[in-house]
């Protein structure tokens, strides 16, 4: 495992982690600035994850030809759908409790 697989794993548990207090404090009703520090943590690990798979793919890591901005596309996706579900979950649980 690469320095850069984890990093990647890192950012996976912050876009989670992100995910789920953003998606608690919408069920609570929590209002958050859009220029506050907890608004950069919903954005930052999407925008992390999309550089570091696009540093992957220069480094040719991927085992085929394939590039960099298809790569850092795929990453943010693969974070976006992270930080979705994390929010997901911590709506429900807002909601719940």
């Amino acid at each position: 495992m690469t320095l850069l697989d984890k990093l990647m794993a890192t950012d996976a548990f912050v876009a989670l982690g992100a995910g789920l207090y953003h998606g608690y404090c919408q069920a609570k009703g929590i209002k958050m600035d859009p220029n506050s520090f907890e608004a950069s943590t919903l954005y930052g690990p999407i925008i992390l994850m999309g550089g570091l798979n696009s540093i992957k793919a220069m480094n040719g890591e991927f085992g085929r030809p394939i590039g960099f901005v298809p790569a850092g596309l795929a990453g943010a996706l693969i974070s976006g759908v992270i930080t979705s579900f994390g929010m997901f979950v911590g709506y429900n649980v807002g909601l719940h409790s």
